[in-house]
């Protein structure tokens, strides 16, 4: 069986994602690809290694990652900065995982004859055996790591998260869990007997329209802090919008921007500035890594 790399956008279209090392816990690369898709609005699609959406994961994996984006965002709240030798455990887990980047995709071997069947199911058996041994160890490294990460969790009661749909439900719910905060998602659906409480626009999305429907119409309270949780930055006009659309509706004191990576132009991370600027309100981003993506001329 093949295995995604991510190596194709690059190869041959030309799409290079460029890790950040002075911004990022955890080189950019360990934690996603480039893939393409038929979205005339965008035609890349990052695929995240650590969600497990688009591509086969250690579960744990997917848990320790999000947790410690958590982390990073309780060092935000009460300035609890979390250890960086954990990220460099990450890091050291996720090359146990990927492939090199860029790398082509393992091929089909070609027909076996017959007279060295047995040879090649030897070397078969040695790979599987050496497969297996390699994600007993991806497995055991990743469950002394969440060991060591939960004793690091905090409480923000007052505190409320929200995880932008599809992508980031589960994200969300997990960096909610490990600061103690209350949780919502944003939802691309419209119940018929609902009155949403605000809605917002992810411009570059199939589907933009995203909206909210809290069971507590005292959910978010004046003054408060919100964090938003996202997969991905690319630019962060959705984190823009929703920030204008909740504030505008209840001012919060202070937002913090949640990722796994951020891909912002620096003019794009200024206009968190301005806006923060503009509604009298503080707005912090933290990802686990940041860098840039490199489109070709006709992209």
């Amino acid at each position: 069986m093949s295995t995604w790399t991510g190596g194709f956008a690059e190869r041959e279209v030309g799409i290079r994602l460029q890790s950040d090392p002075e911004r990022s816990h955890v080189p950019l690369e360990s934690l996603v690809g480039v893939a393409l898709r038929r979205n005339p609005k965008r035609a890349q699609l990052l695929v995240s290694t650590v969600l497990a959406k688009h591509v086969p994961t250690e579960p744990g994996l997917v848990i320790v990652a999000a947790e410690l984006l958590g982390l990073l965002v309780a060092g935000e709240l009460d300035g609890r900065r979390p250890p960086e030798p954990l990220f460099a455990r990450l890091s050291r887990i996720l090359h146990q995982t990927s492939p090199a980047p860029g790398s082509a995709p393992a091929s089909t071997p070609a027909a076996t004859p017959a007279s060295a069947a047995p040879a090649a199911g030897a070397e078969t058996a040695v790979h599987a055996e050496t497969a297996a041994h390699a994600e007993a160890t991806v497995h055991a490294e990743t469950a002394a790591l969440r060991a060591e990460v939960a004793g690091l969790r905090s409480e923000h009661p007052q505190v409320v998260t929200i995880g932008y749909a599809e992508t980031a439900t589960g994200l969300g719910q997990l960096v909610a869990e490990t600061i103690g905060s209350r949780y919502i998602h944003s939802t691309r659906l419209a119940p018929a007997d609902a009155e949403p409480f605000a809605g917002f626009e992810e411009e570059h999305s199939h589907a933009t329209s995203h909206q909210l429907y809290p069971a507590d119409p005292a959910w978010l309270r004046p003054g408060g802090t919100v964090v938003l949780v996202d997969d991905e930055l690319s630019t962060g006009r959705t984190i823009v919008n929703t920030i204008r659309a909740l504030h505008a509706a209840v001012p919060q004191a202070r937002w913090v921007v949640a990722s796994l990576i951020d891909l912002r132009s620096p003019d794009d991370r200024r206009s968190f500035d301005d806006l923060a600027a503009a509604l009298g309100t503080s707005i912090a981003s933290v990802a686990l890594a940041a860098g840039s993506i490199a489109l070709p001329p006709d992209a």
